[in-house]
C-alpha cells in the first residue's frame, strides 16, 4: 500500500514540535506505544467502524489514551478528527527516519545468497559507517537467487553487487557484441 503524503507533513509537523521541547525520544516512545495500542483487535475494529459516530470514537479513544501525553493525545484527536488514524503506521515510521537522520543513524539492509556471520556484518557496518559518515543499523537478509555477492539498501539508495547482476550483464554485452 503507497504511503499516504499527508503522513510525512503530518510526522515532519510532529517532529519538529518534539525537536523544539528537547522531546523526540519520548515523543517516539509515545506514538509507538499508541500505535500499539490502536492495532489492538477491539479498539482498531471500533476505530475503523463507519457505523460508530466520530464522538464516541473520541470518548473511547480519550480513555484508552488517558495516561498519554496530553500534546500525544491531542494529537491522535487531530488524527481522529480528520480521518487519519489509518497513516499513524506511516507517520511513525516517516517520524523515526526524521529522528534517525537528526542523531546521525542510517538503516541498511543487506541482501545476500548466504547468511552473513557477526564478523562478516561488523565488517559490513564499519566499511558502510566510513562511506556515509553515519552510525548504520544493518539488517540482513538472505536471497539465495543472488547466487553471491551483495545488494545493499541504504535509504532510497541501491547498491548491487550481486553475481546475478553482474552475469545478467555479462550476458547482454555479448548479446550486443554478437549483433
Amino acid at each position: 500500500m503507497p504511503k499516504a503524503a499527508s503522513a510525512k507533513r503530518y510526522a515532519q509537523a510532529v517532529f519538529d514540535l518534539a525537536k523544539e521541547k528537547g522531546q523526540l525520544a519520548g515523543w517516539l516512545t509515545e506514538l509507538r506505544s499508541i500505535q500499539e495500542l490502536l492495532r489492538e483487535p477491539q479498539l482498531k475494529g471500533l476505530m475503523e467502524s463507519a457505523r460508530i459516530p466520530a464522538h464516541v470514537k473520541r470518548r473511547v479513544l480519550d480513555d484508552a489514551l488517558a495516561g498519554s501525553d496530553p500534546l500525544a493525545r491531542n494529537f491522535i484527536n487531530l488524527l481522529l478528527q480528520k480521518d487519519r488514524l489509518a497513516i499513524l503506521d506511516d507517520i511513525v515510521e516517516d517520524f523515526q527516519a526524521l529522528a534517525d537522520a537528526q542523531n546521525g543513524i542510517q538503516h541498511v539492509e543487506a541482501i545476500t545468497a548466504v547468511p552473513l556471520d557477526e564478523a562478516e556484518k561488523k565488517k559490513l557496518e564499519d566499511r558502510l559507517a566510513g562511506l556515509t559518515g553515519m552510525k548504520i543499523v544493518l539488517s540482513t537478509r538472505v536471497d539465495e537467487s543472488l547466487i553471491g555477492g551483495i545488494v545493499t539498501r541504504l535509504g532510497d539508495k541501491v547498491i548491487d553487487g550481486s553475481t546475478r547482476t553482474k552475469l545478467l550483464a555479462l550476458k547482454r554485452s555479448i548479446a550486443e557484441a554478437a549483433h
